[in-house]
């Protein structure tokens, strides 16, 4: 199999290059380029007829034609423009599955030490003598008020500690409505959303850079898409809090230009919004009545 399963297929250079074939030669000509850019590789002399679909009184004729698109190297025709599409298409692949493995390293080796700084704390805690208070300014204020209560037990312990911080439902609206409007594919149930949304805390995640780096990969996809006519669809949005994806988008773009896969393109325009140039009239303006010579 080739590449990539699509063919970049550049209409004003093939119309340019075949004006003078004939519908029959056009037809054989697509099928032989087709089934070279799905194999991958020249094709065989032996099978030229059969994968052109013309008959055996035909044939010489069509054969004549179209041997002026290839290069006979003695046992298969050879098409010069393919090979070199084919080799630029496995090279982008590979750059990408270069950066997708080392994004998964790096990620991995974050979390190694994240563990590690964990455990470390966990194991050496500081024993605080007890007759001193507290450096702490929360621990002494509660201790303050434990010493008010007068260590009753009618004293409420849950008045000890403020609850977490959380996102509010105004918060995942904004997000879900920012979603529904810049997603690349399909975004998924609302629900399965909010239920991932709501695992994300406020002092660890912030929602403004959350937005920013999510439009900027679903801005940097439809880039791809328009420079290289393909781009994998990004999985739900539940999905894409899950594996907190945005984390991703910002190792990419601390890694800088060198892992830009859009071909042709300036890599510093690739997470700036994409805007496709505006349709064409499929109909001539109508003429101004009135400015000519009618009576």
């Amino acid at each position: 199999m080739a590449a990539l399963p699509y063919i970049q297929f550049y209409v004003a250079e093939y119309q340019a290059d075949t004006m003078h074939l004939t519908a029959e030669e056009h037809g054989a000509y697509l099928l032989l380029i087709f089934n070279y850019w799905q194999t991958g590789k020249p094709i065989p002399k032996k099978r030229l007829q059969k994968i052109a679909r013309v008959s055996s009184e035909r044939w010489a004729d069509v054969k004549e034609t179209l041997s002026e698109f290839f290069r006979d190297n003695g046992d298969e025709w050879v098409h010069d423009r393919i090979e070199a599409d084919l080799i630029a298409a496995k090279d982008a692949q590979a750059q990408r599955a270069a950066a997708g493995k080392a994004s998964a390293e790096a990620r991995k080796a974050a979390k190694r030490d994240a563990l590690k700084k964990e455990s470390n704390d966990r194991s050496t805690p500081v024993e605080q003598p007890c007759d001193e208070r507290s450096t702490n300014k929360e621990e002494n204020r509660t201790e303050e008020k434990r010493e008010q209560n007068n260590g009753s037990a009618d004293a409420d312990p849950a008045g000890e500690s403020s609850p977490s911080k959380k996102f509010t439902d105004e918060d995942f609206e904004k997000f879900w409505k920012f979603c529904r409007e810049h997603w690349f594919g399909a975004h998924g149930h609302k629900a399965d959303a909010k239920k991932e949304f709501f695992k994300l805390r406020p002092e660890k995640d912030d929602l403004h850079e959350i937005l920013k780096l999510t439009r900027q990969e679903c801005e940097y996809r439809r880039r791809v898409e328009a420079a290289e006519g393909f781009h994998e669809n990004m999985k739900h949005v539940c999905r894409w809090i899950k594996v907190r994806g945005w984390e991703d988008v910002r190792e990419r773009l601390e890694s800088g230009p060198s892992l830009s896969l859009v071909a042709n393109l300036d890599s510093t325009q690739v997470n700036k919004p994409h805007r496709p140039p505006m349709p064409k009239p499929d109909r001539a303006p109508m003429k101004p009545t009135g400015t000519g010579g009618d009576t």
